[in-house]
């Protein structure tokens, strides 16, 4: 996956319980015009 430099995802959900440790991210990609629920979800790609 390429991500561009910028780029802020809002978490939908986290799945950690699959077999061999395999961890599933759900992510949205958030826009300008986009309004989460709660900010505290954010993920985003320059401070990481």
């Amino acid at each position: 996956v390429i991500l561009m430099p910028g780029t802020v995802f809002e978490v939908i959900s986290i799945t950690s319980n699959n077999h061999g440790g395999l961890n599933i991210i759900h992510l949205k990609e958030i826009s300008d015009n986009d309004k989460p629920t709660d900010s505290s979800n954010y993920f985003n790609y320059n401070t990481y």
